[in-house]
């Protein structure tokens, strides 16, 4: 019976420093995945206005700093009117759908849900049911740091648009 031969394998420094700064920037891309998640939106949000802001400039003799303008306050309008008058009527369907999902189910003979009435609990019962017992300064630290995104994308967008070739 004869042994398998033995194989040596060598690594170099350099191999291994670059396997070190590969997982160092997986790292930082992890840690810095909000802000790179903001840039990559600001990016496809400048591509995407791109083709309207070109439209004003040419057709419309509009400037570009104002047509810029413009557009991300025309597209802001749309989403804040569209959520205003949106989220009422979900929110109402849902507090009708929970009243009736309870009714059908405490119906079937065994079963019994706690009567939990949803119009009635108020702003701290809503934000605790929302929160998940989270405290109301997390649940505001949250608002305020999808607040401080949407800016900053906002920024991005901007920087981005008002030059002439920002994107490319």
């Amino acid at each position: 019976m004869t042994n398998p031969p033995i194989r040596h394998v060598e690594i170099h420094w350099a191999t291994l420093w670059r396997v070190f700064i590969f997982i160092a920037f997986v790292a930082l891309l992890y840690f810095a995945r909000s802000a790179f998640a903001v840039l990559v939106l600001g990016i496809v949000i400048s591509l995407g206005i791109e083709p309207v802001v070109e439209f004003l400039g040419e057709k419309l003799k509009i400037g570009r700093t104002l047509g810029v303008l413009a557009v991300l306050a025309f597209v802001l309008s749309v989403l804040v009117i569209s959520l205003y008058l949106v989220v009422p009527v979900v929110l109402h369907e849902i507090g009708g759908f929970v009243v009736h999902f309870t009714q059908a189910i405490s119906s079937i003979p065994g079963i019994t849900l706690p009567n939990v009435d949803i119009q009635s609990l108020g702003l701290n019962g809503i934000l605790n049911l929302v929160g998940n017992g989270e405290p109301i300064s997390a649940i505001i630290s949250g608002v305020f740091k999808a607040l401080a995104l949407l800016f900053g994308t906002i920024v991005i967008t901007l920087y981005l648009s008002i030059q002439k070739e920002g994107t490319e």
